[in-house]
Order: structure tokens, then sequence, then C-alpha cells
């Protein structure tokens, strides 16, 4: 990665040592280093902020990384700090992904790294018991008629997934979302289904 390497004040080069920094400081215990992973969080966040601003730079694959990488962080500190994620991140990434025109255009690097922000914001909807946004419901379907990727079906699967956990978790608490008896049928026939589905996935 010679763009990364060849300056350590890049977008990119900020956003891996924020990544490193995170895990290393929970690895360590240590809170003083609570300031500094938030410095340069901070001059991550500020350098990206300025590569947006200019056409080639928005554009570039180098972007959607440092992207991604921002959307790595906000997974760990969730993971390791028991920070809840939001929404708003994923959505700024999406926002991003806009710049790069219909995915049969894009570079097999940028069609990966969309695909991995997609990933991430699924799985935390999933360990959030969360409905997974419209937003990336509408990508995961565009990206889904352009690949042949199996694994990328995988995320369509975790989306209904997300969808039946937030069911049941409604009616576990009692709410009106799933209440009477023809519901709870149509649920757990859902859920076989979605379990068929995922046996299929499994055998290819």
């Amino acid at each position: 990665m010679p763009a990364i390497s060849s300056s350590r004040t890049s977008a990119a080069a900020m956003s891996i040592s924020a990544v490193a920094l995170t895990v290393y400081s929970r690895w360590r215990m240590d809170k003083n280093l609570a300031k500094c992973r938030a410095k340069v969080l901070g001059q991550a966040i500020k350098n990206l902020s300025y590569d947006l601003q200019k056409e080639d730079s928005r554009r570039s694959d180098l972007t959607l990384l440092t992207t991604l990488l921002l959307q790595y962080h906000s997974a760990f500190e969730s993971l390791l700090f028991s920070k809840k994620r939001t929404i708003v991140h994923h959505l700024g990434a999406l926002a991003l992904v806009r710049e790069f025109g219909h995915p049969s255009t894009w570079s097999p690097i940028a069609s990966e790294f969309v695909g991995v922000i997609i990933h991430l914001d699924i799985t935390a909807a999933i360990r959030e018991q969360r409905q997974v946004h419209p937003e990336v419901r509408y990508w995961r379907s565009i990206i889904n008629s352009t690949s042949v990727d199996p694994s990328r079906y995988l995320d369509t699967l975790g989306i209904q997934v997300a969808d039946l956990q937030f069911r049941a978790t409604a009616f576990q608490g009692g709410t009106t979302l799933c209440s009477s008896p023809t519901e709870i049928d149509t649920l757990l026939d859902d859920i076989q289904q979605l379990d068929d589905s995922l046996v299929l996935w499994q055998g290819n």
C-alpha cells in the first residue's frame, strides 16, 4: 500500500493508527492511551473530511479504504468497550458509495470494500438486535444483482436473521408487533425457511 506508507499523516495512515491504538489500549488496559487514541481518530476524520472535498480524492479507492478502516474502528470500540454503534457512521460511508456510480463500474477493490462496509452493519444489527437500515438493504440488493460471490448471499441471509431476531425480541417483550397465534406461527415458519436457506448455502 504505497499510498499509505508514503505519508504518516494521510487519512488512511491515521485510520490504521486509530484502529491499532484502540486494540492496543484495550489489551494493555491503559486509560492513558484514551486521549492519544481520541487525538489520532480526530485527525483521521479531519484528514478524510479534507479528502472528501476534492473530487479526485473523493472517488478514489484509498478514500473508500479509509472509510472502511473507520468502520472497523467503530466496530472494535463497540466490541471492546461496550459502546453502541450509531447508524450514522454506516450511512455516511454508504453516502460516499453513491459517488462511485453503479456497482458495474466499480473497481474490484471498491466492490470488496463496499461489501465489507455493508457486512459490518448487518453484523452490528444482529448484535444490537435491531433491523438493518433501508439504505443498507438497498445497497445489498444492488450488489447482489452484480456479484456472483456466494459469500455476499450470506449477507442477504444476515438481513433476514436480523429481522427475525427483532420480531422474536419484540414478541418476548410483550409488544403488539407479534402478539397473535397466527403471527407466532408465521414467525416460526420464517425461521424454518431461513434455516433451510442456511443449510442450502452451506451445501454450496
